[in-house]
């Protein structure tokens, strides 16, 4: 069975099965050469876990050339080298795989384009851009004259972003900014879209809500789509302030009675949900 290292390129790596199959490698560590038995059958789950994301990968439609370009872009990005160059405004140390887990991943990006063609969204927002993988994804699939507008806070994303879209006739724009006064400044303009991708700072995520919600921002027919809404599984535990904010915010969609709303338990958690 491939080492978590090998599987990086695999798995999200804050996504929930990730989590999971950490888990339980921690507890076969754990267990003693004896025993044997115990040792086999947790050896079988963990290989159907890590069976899993390369299985549904296999039976799903292979994704266009450019967001083949955009996945292997953002494997190359050396956060501490454009830290260091004053390229972006990120504090926090982050490791390769964690780069790559700031990627929404490829089955949850072809969900989105689902989704935004079978409502034919033309209008799309999505707060928190990185280098636009799912921008561009949903860009793929909206009908002609169609636009995306994607939030983000770093002027290098938003540099590639402009550039890639360019290149390849595509109607997507960024806006350089955090995303909460860049939102407060669309509802303030009256916007109004077919279709939200909400995957941003996890701790402003009621805000998010609120703004888009409180504004009319979704139009009465379109989705609101909200990733990371299981966190690692910490917004099920709430061990950690992040995930207790998150699992607040989910129990406020959950009893907003002008919506109707779902959770899937795939991915880090896929928050779908619409008006009533």
């Amino acid at each position: 069975m491939a080492s978590p290292e090998d599987r990086s390129g695999s798995y999200k790596t804050h996504g929930i099965l990730f989590t999971i199959l950490h888990r339980l490698e921690s507890v076969y560590g754990l267990l003693k050469d004896e025993d044997e038995e115990a040792k086999r059958e947790l050896r079988e789950t963990m290989e159907l876990v890590s069976a899993v994301e390369p299985f549904t990968r296999s039976r799903s439609s292979k994704t266009s050339p450019l967001l083949q370009y955009i996945m292997k872009e953002t494997a190359k990005l050396d956060f501490d080298k454009l830290r260091s160059e004053g390229k972006i405004q990120l504090s926090v140390k982050f490791d390769n795989d964690y780069v790559m887990g700031m990627i929404s991943d490829t089955g949850q990006v072809q969900l989105l384009q689902l989704l935004v063609s079978k409502i034919q969204a033309k209008n799309i927002l999505e707060v928190g851009t990185y280098l636009g993988y799912a921008a561009f994804g949903m860009a793929e699939a909206m009908p002609p004259g169609g636009k995306v507008t994607g939030i983000e806070r770093e002027q290098s994303f938003c540099d590639f972003v402009t550039r890639t879209a360019e290149e390849h006739s595509l109607n997507v724009a960024v806006i350089q900014g955090c995303a909460l006064p860049v939102l407060t400044s669309l509802a303030e303009r009256g916007a109004v879209y077919d279709f939200i991708y909400v995957d941003c700072v996890k701790m402003e995520y009621q805000e998010y809500y609120k703004i888009i919600m409180d504004n009319n921002m979704l139009h009465k027919n379109g989705i609101l789509a909200v990733d990371n809404t299981i966190l690692k599984g910490t917004a099920i535990t709430c061990e950690n302030i992040e995930g207790k904010t998150v699992n607040d915010f989910s129990k406020i969609v959950a009893e907003d009675v002008r919506v109707t709303a779902v959770m899937l338990p795939c991915y880090d958690g896929m928050y779908l949900i619409q008006h009533k």
